[in-house]
């Protein structure tokens, strides 16, 4: 069970507030995006555009860090929920957040888009300077970008993430070196079969975003090793009842 960028139906998606949320919650696992800032600054944010959680028009990597920490990362989620003013809160960096995590805290963190060298590496320092590495599991929709990362950190334990499933999810995993497939939940649910095809490889399953008890049920029936949803806790409490 993993918080799909904390808590995020109980707090801003990707903020403190979230993921404090999450723990508070007793939930273990936080899914979140980590992108840099125009100064190579990594901060946890999922969208290319500032505008849709900060009304700002711009990009999130033409951005500097001075720039992005000003923004107000909680006014659209009191508009649409009707709460309290969460005007002060804002996008945090990686190292805010590994900082933060609680010692039982894992991660399953994604890279999200494209990245250079040199954005990989600043964000494995961040990784390595907060001693998180046993604790962070990386993702990625990008093949390239896990291909890097296998290049910086052999033997780790890598995520595919796909919208669709590819045609043959165990062979695409063997070629790169993949250990974990994380496909989108409903184009699962359409080829249920593919996950005992993925365990009798050795593939873990992980799957977003699902947010309903009828399809944790269908979903934890396949035998799927993790479900991303923004309901953690909810599908926190519902596994306990199970």
């Amino acid at each position: 069970m993993i918080g799909h960028r904390g808590a995020s139906d109980l707090a801003p998606e990707n903020t403190l507030a979230a993921f404090q949320a999450a723990w508070s919650a007793d939930v273990e696992w936080i899914e979140t995006d980590v992108q840099p800032t125009a100064d190579l600054v990594p901060v946890l944010f999922h969208d290319d555009t500032l505008d849709r959680i900060s009304s700002v028009v711009g990009q999130l990597r033409s951005s500097r860090l001075t720039e992005v920490a000003a923004l107000d990362a909680g006014s659209w989620f009191s508009r649409l929920r009707g709460v309290e003013d969460l005007s002060a809160l804002r996008i945090p960096t990686m190292h805010e957040f590994l900082n933060a995590l609680p010692a039982t805290g894992r991660v399953l963190l994604e890279i999200k888009g494209p990245h250079t060298d040199d954005e990989l590496v600043i964000e494995l320092a961040v990784i390595r300077a907060t001693r998180t590495m046993d604790r962070v599991w990386l993702q990625s929709f990008e093949l390239d970008v896990l291909a890097q990362l296998a290049g910086y950190i052999p033997h780790c334990w890598l995520g595919l993430l796909r919208d669709d499933l590819d045609d043959d999810p165990v062979a695409l995993c063997r070629e790169h070196g993949l250990a974990s497939y994380h496909p989108e939940y409903t184009a699962l649910l359409a080829r249920p079969g593919i996950v005992d095809d993925l365990h009798a490889a050795g593939i873990s399953v992980v799957t977003f975003t699902a947010n309903d008890e009828a399809d944790w049920e269908r979903l934890t029936d396949l035998g799927v090793d993790g479900i991303i949803t923004d309901r953690p806790a909810t599908l926190l409490e519902w596994q306990r009842r199970r």
